[in-house]
């Protein structure tokens, strides 16, 4: 099956607003869909913020830890509804939202949970993302599946190009959380450099995409 890795830089915030343009970017592509993605911007910081105790921020009674996860679990919310994907689909990506945002919040409160307490919460930030952007794809009529780092093996010291290419061949494509992730994905399918993709701006490292009608989406209030 042939495929288009592509590396999706999320620079903007989680958001009504955002959905146009996630889904004109991915609508722009013929081919099956790999794509690796970065959290949301900001998203990181305030994760940061709330696990980390003497941070300026997450003292502040107002951006304490259940704060920072209410706000999270609406903008991600927001983004869900405004792409208009199928009911079952959306649903279930608002209860892996919920899913992902719980167990980060079993990270914040349990600090015996071990050294790599941090890394696996900013985790949390890709893989937020990760669901939205898998529902865009829902929404567009190219179901695609999720897809972990470990599955990939590209946690490890030196992940091998032959398990990559046998997980994601087959696949109709793949959503993985991670932006870095596009570039070993694509040396594995014998592609070349991926292209990368911003939302900030709708910069991209390719041609311009063809202009696409989202006028249901795009007269959505936005959530302040």
């Amino acid at each position: 099956m042939e495929h288009t890795v592509i590396a999706l830089d999320l620079s903007s915030s989680p958001s009504r607003g955002s959905a146009v343009s996630l889904l004109d970017i991915l609508d722009s592509y013929d081919d099956s869909l790999v794509v690796s993605v970065s959290a949301f911007a900001g998203v990181e910081g305030w994760i940061a913020a709330a696990i980390e105790g003497g941070d300026s921020v997450a003292e502040s009674r107002s951006f304490d830890g259940p704060s920072i996860i209410s706000s999270l679990r609406a903008e991600h919310r927001a983004l869900i509804e405004a792409l208009g994907a199928p009911s079952a689909a959306a649903e279930a990506a608002g209860l892996r939202i919920d899913r992902i945002l719980g167990g980060l919040w079993t990270l914040i409160a349990c600090p015996a949970v071990g050294g790599s307490r941090r890394l696996r919460s900013l985790a949390v930030g890709e893989k937020l993302a990760a669901t939205c952007v898998a529902l865009a794809l829902a929404a567009l009529r190219r179901p695609t599946p999720l897809v972990e780092l470990s599955e990939l093996g590209l946690g490890e010291p030196e992940p091998r190009a032959e398990r990559i290419a046998a997980l994601v061949s087959p696949l109709p494509g793949a959503v993985v959380p991670g932006l870095r992730a596009a570039w070993p994905i694509a040396v594995a399918l014998g592609l070349g450099e991926p292209p990368l993709e911003s939302l900030d701006l709708g910069f991209s490292s390719r041609p311009a995409p063809r202009p696409i009608e989202r006028e249901r989406v795009a007269s959505a209030p936005t959530v302040a």
